[in-house]
């Protein structure tokens, strides 16, 4: 199989990732918080480890919530920052994982157009404030056209107007270098997904907090400290992350992590990307959606004389993968004008071959 979906998932991991699990379900791994005995230590060690690594990735401190992935931190956070009667900017850019928590939250949205580089027009943002805004919510990266919007600039908006930032990272953090390090973090909330381009195991992910966040946990349960109170403790970020952690996921993910930080893996992976958009561009009977300027390695297309659907699957036939359809960003596909044929996603990965890039641009050329 020539696996071009790691937009949905990384599915060729690093040996050291299955290593990584492998030694925490069998080499002495209790319940982290659950007790003082050295196999509670091994899986609480886990723990840190990974908000080690996130802080590392991020450029921030070591104020990082464990969750079982960027859906749940956005959830978290949406619902825990947003109601009623608040005001909140988003894109059309934005994945369901961002859209149907806004909706339910009962919240009124103002929605970014793009720009020419198929980002959100920050251009506008400002323009959109309004004393009600309670918080801007955007992705860092788009899941079905690769274009990057400018999160650096949207904290600069929104610091000067006490905002929150809640960032979808899911398809960033990996993908491209991220650096919060000279930035006011104060009222931001990063959230990533450990299983994409962190190479890490499904069920695991994440979200960074700034010093002045704060708000609900999502869920209940036991947490460790303070049995007798009613809730969970105020004590962060133990109140957002109630019941017991997926430590085999996190051990994997702290493995992925480690991969990701290897030097010189960001110029691997983009060597490749850049192969698979060559080959793209000089094909005939394509159209191709991609930013201009640089963005990450997910790229779509579509021919006019069939559906995504069934270009997917004529690609299947060679035993190639790809995502077809709408990626669960609808706003997107109606700013596209692609809502009827969807398109096909292709997201190749630091373990791509040329090879494997080289028989995908062939097979797609064949296609008549």
């Amino acid at each position: 199989m020539i696996y071009l979906d790691n937009g949905a998932t990384t599915a060729i991991k690093p040996e050291s990732v299955a290593q990584a699990v492998y030694d925490a379900l069998t080499k002495g791994y209790g319940n982290p918080g659950r007790g003082s005995h050295l196999w509670a230590q091994n899986s609480y060690r886990v723990l840190r480890d990974v908000r080690k690594k996130a802080a590392k990735l991020l450029g921030t401190d070591e104020r990082i919530a464990l969750t079982s992935g960027v859906t749940e931190s956005l959830n978290a956070a949406i619902f825990g920052l947003i109601g009623e009667g608040d005001h909140v900017i988003t894109s059309v850019m934005e994945h369901n994982s961002v859209l149907r928590p806004l909706y339910v939250s009962g919240c009124d949205m103002s929605i970014l157009p793009l720009n020419e580089n198929l980002a959100p027009d920050l251009s506008e943002l400002e323009g959109l404030i309004r004393p009600e805004t309670e918080a801007i919510v955007l992705s860092h990266a788009s899941n079905v056209v690769g274009s990057v919007t400018d999160i650096d600039r949207v904290m600069e908006v929104a610091n000067r107007h006490d905002l929150y930032v809640i960032v979808d990272g899911a398809q960033a953090l990996g993908q491209i270098p991220v650096d919060f390090s000279g930035v006011d973090t104060r009222k931001l909330v990063y959230c990533f997904a450990g299983h994409k381009s962190l190479y890490g195991p499904m069920g695991t992910g994440g979200f960074y907090y700034g010093e002045e966040v704060d708000f609900a946990p999502l869920k209940q349960g036991g947490s460790g400290i303070e049995s007798f109170k009613t809730s969970m403790p105020d004590e962060k970020p133990v109140r957002w992350e109630a019941g017991t952690a997926n430590v085999h996921g996190f051990a994997g993910l702290a493995a992925g992590m480690d991969f990701v930080l290897q030097d010189g893996y960001f110029e691997t992976k983009d060597k490749i990307f850049a192969r698979l958009l060559d080959g793209i561009h000089a094909l005939d009977g394509y159209e191709v959606f991609y930013p201009e300027e640089k963005g990450t390695a997910v790229v779509s297309i579509r021919r006019a004389d069939m559906s995504s659907q069934e270009l997917s699957m004529l690609l299947e036939e060679h035993d190639i993968a790809t995502r077809s359809g709408y990626h669960c960003a609808p706003l997107l596909h109606e700013y596209l004008h692609t809502k009827e044929s969807g398109l096909c996603r292709l997201s190749p990965s630091y373990f791509t071959t040329e090879e494997e890039i080289d028989t995908a641009l062939a097979v797609l050329k064949s296609i008549e």
